[in-house]
């Protein structure tokens, strides 16, 4: 399988956040984040240093209420990563699957004579423009390396 990073996303913005809302595990930590405001009655303050830390660092601003924060999210770009096949015959691209966040692709196979498999990484606001910018950038192999 051959992994490449998108490069067809302005480099200029800052980094994506690492909580993804569609990932279980991210839609698993704004939960958690919800009830903690529940609990206490207000965003967090600075009293759970540790926590607010943690909640800062994959993306959630603490000062905000969680219907803020989770519109925040969605509305960011995001990694998703982009597994699909190449047919040498057509040059064509076939995508198989779009997954939300960096989702480690290990492979032991290249797929055969036929086709190659892909993963490619890439920040955009959608699964749809994932996809997208994995179908412009997977013509590009001077970004691409082997993860297998």
């Amino acid at each position: 399988m051959t992994t490449s990073m998108s490069s067809s996303q302005p480099s200029s913005e800052q980094d994506p956040p690492l909580l993804h809302p569609e990932h279980p595990l991210g839609a698993a930590i704004l939960t958690f984040y919800r009830d903690l405001c529940c609990a206490e009655g207000a965003p967090l303050g600075e009293e759970n240093s540790v926590l607010v830390e943690f909640l800062t660092r994959v993306g959630i601003d603490t000062t905000q209420d969680p219907d803020t924060v989770e519109r925040q999210l969605r509305q960011a770009r995001h990694h998703y990563t982009v597994v699909g096949l190449r047919d040498y015959s057509s040059d064509e691209f076939f995508v198989a699957a779009v997954l939300p966040g960096n989702v480690p692709a290990l492979d032991s196979e290249d797929g055969g004579s036929d086709f190659q498999r892909h993963a490619f990484l890439v920040i955009a606001a959608d699964p749809q423009d994932a996809e997208l910018f994995a179908e412009l950038d997977r013509a590009d192999d001077d970004d691409e390396f082997d993860v297998a």
